[in-house]
Order: C-alpha cells, then sequence, then structure tokens
C-alpha cells in the first residue's frame, strides 16, 4: 500500500538531480524503495576516484523523520562515526521536512 510519506519519498527521488560522480540503486528492487543505496566517486580532492557507497533507510514518517545514511566501508572522515553512521546536523536536530533526499546526497 502507498502512504502519503511514501508519495513525498517517490517525488524525491523523480526530482533527484545527481552529478556524474553519483549513482543510484535499489537493491531489493520494487519490493523495498524506501532502502537505497548512493555510490560517491570523488572526482577531485583526497578522495579522489575512491569509490563510497552508501546506504540510506527512509523511515515510514518521511518526510516528518530524517532518514539513516551510513557508509558501507570503513573511511576516515569527520562526518562519518566508526560504525559508518553519517553525522550531519540535517539528519539529526536540524531536519526539517521541507530537506529531501537531494540535500542530503
Amino acid at each position: 500500500m502507498i502512504t502519503t510519506f511514501c508519495i513525498y519519498f517517490l517525488v524525491d527521488i523523480s526530482e533527484l538531480n545527481l552529478p556524474p560522480t553519483c549513482t543510484i540503486e535499489f537493491p531489493n528492487g520494487k519490493d523495498d524503495l524506501m532502502y537505497f543505496e548512493v555510490s560517491i566517486i570523488p572526482d577531485e580532492g583526497y578522495y579522489m576516484d575512491g569509490t563510497f557507497p552508501f546506504s540510506f533507510q527512509i523511515p515510514p514518517l518521511y518526510p516528518h523523520d530524517a532518514p539513516k545514511v551510513k557508509c558501507k566501508i570503513k573511511v576516515y572522515h569527520p562526518n562519518i562515526d566508526v560504525e559508518g553512521n553519517v553525522c550531519l546536523n540535517i539528519l539529526r536536530e536540524d531536519w526539517k521536512p521541507v530537506l529531501n533526499i537531494n540535500a542530503i546526497i
């Protein structure tokens, strides 16, 4: 069943404006659209040419609750903790329903 919250998410996904250095994949196919993975391959800077996969879990009350975002590999970065959790204010205390997936990526 598609809920109102799911519709917000589907609109966000349809309006994504990913740069060429990012790809998105739904590993569970149509069975689980609320879980997806984004890979980022920076083309400049310290992390250039590395591949950094992130998992996104969209909560049932999205956009009122923030998605959970984790880096799937170990990487030293000030915004990623030792468990891979992405530590951004907009994913915690500064989350607002007007933010979207594009703002996180």
